[in-house]
């Protein structure tokens, strides 16, 4: 079912202006790192309230230390997750615009819906990204802000369709950017240099390996797809899910992919031949936001009840279940030291471990 959405960002920008919440910060807290044998005793280390308006998207650096949140229609911001401060903000249009989903991934009967914002950090935290629509002419087309952490850099991307996920390459060189179809951003530039699939279904999420030569997308159609970075072409397709695919991730080692979407369930599968290693169910609310430890072996998987799961990759087993958040977790990350890092809709940002 289609739905819309639609966004006066002047006064979206107005109200979260005035609506932002001074708060403590992600203070360097001493705890030990969550593994499987003391994911039991994981707790709230700390939070910071960014906006009652709430964090629409977000997305981490790949070692946990910055996040970038959309707080609006049209403004993202980057935070220092080990003191929550603000590092950057990313300003995009300031004109009406409308994102039409072209499906409904949950059931007719649910009042909720997706909210695509989508935010990317680098891997190595040079560069971060913020997708926002623009109207050209009668049709809905995205700009991708691309900006240098440190440099403040700016190069713009024009995409000619709404863009529902972000991700970049290791080296930063490429920005893959989705939704009816995926494209291949140059960095440097805004150019797109590639453009992988056609009508393949509206890739809420995408992932890179590690080695940068695949690229993973879920897509709302509830598929999930592996490509060949090189050439665009499809190596493989999952297995179609019931419901809409929303979050991917690939293990540290790039020899597991991690899936989850609105059936509630995280899959977790062979990349090399495709097969299915587990399925996981716990969650009682769609699930959107899925990564890995840094040593492969913890998972965790965000629903859009705020629940928390965290998984034994050895066996599937769940392990804890963090509460805490009020409203939809729409991203996660393990930081280098091995904590938690989650951000919600409920507008916190919030650190897990163990004391």
């Amino acid at each position: 079912m289609r739905r819309e959405l639609a966004f006066l960002v002047a006064t979206a920008c107005a109200v979260v202006a005035s609506t932002a919440v001074p708060s403590p910060t992600l203070a360097t807290v001493p705890a030990a790192a969550i593994a499987p044998e003391n994911a039991a005793q994981a707790v709230e280390l700390r939070r910071v309230n960014i906006s009652s308006a709430g964090i629409y998207r977000a997305a981490f650096s790949g070692d946990g230390e910055l996040m970038a949140g959309s707080i609006s229609p049209s403004n993202a911001q980057l935070r220092r997750i080990s003191n929550g401060r603000v590092v950057a903000n990313l300003s995009g249009s300031t004109d009406l615009y409308v994102i039409t989903p072209p499906v409904d991934p949950f059931d007719q009967s649910s009042d909720r819906y997706l909210l695509f914002l989508p935010t990317a950090v680098g891997p190595q935290s040079r560069l971060s990204a913020f997708a926002f629509a623009t109207q050209s002419g009668d049709s809905l087309a995205s700009t991708v802000l691309i900006q240098g952490v440190k440099t403040r850099t700016r190069v713009r991307a024009r995409l000619p369709e709404t863009i529902l996920s972000l991700a970049f390459s290791p080296d930063e060189q490429l920005l893959a950017c989705g939704g009816n179809r995926i494209y291949l951003v140059n960095t440097r530039n805004g150019r797109i240099v590639q453009q992988i699939g056609e009508s393949q279904g509206d890739a809420a999420s995408l992932a890179f390996s590690g080695d940068g030569r695949l690229l993973a997308s879920a897509s709302l159609d509830g598929v999930v797809r592996l490509w060949q970075v090189a050439d665009g072409q499809l190596i493989r397709e999952l297995p179609r899910q019931e419901k809409a695919a929303l979050g991917v991730a690939f293990s540290p080692d790039g020899a597991l992919l991690a899936t989850v979407g609105a059936d509630r369930l995280v899959r977790l599968w062979q990349v090399e031949s495709g097969e299915q290693v587990w399925v996981m169910a716990g969650h009682a609310d769609a699930v959107q936001s899925v990564a890995f430890n840094p040593g492969g072996t913890l998972l965790a998987s965000g629903a859009m009840d705020g629940a928390i799961i965290l998984w034994q990759v050895a066996d599937g087993a769940p392990l804890n279940t963090l509460t805490g958040h009020s409203d939809d977790v729409v991203g996660l990350a393990f930081t280098k030291d091995g904590q938690l890092a989650s951000a919600s809709l409920d507008g916190t940002l919030r650190l897990w471990g163990v004391k």
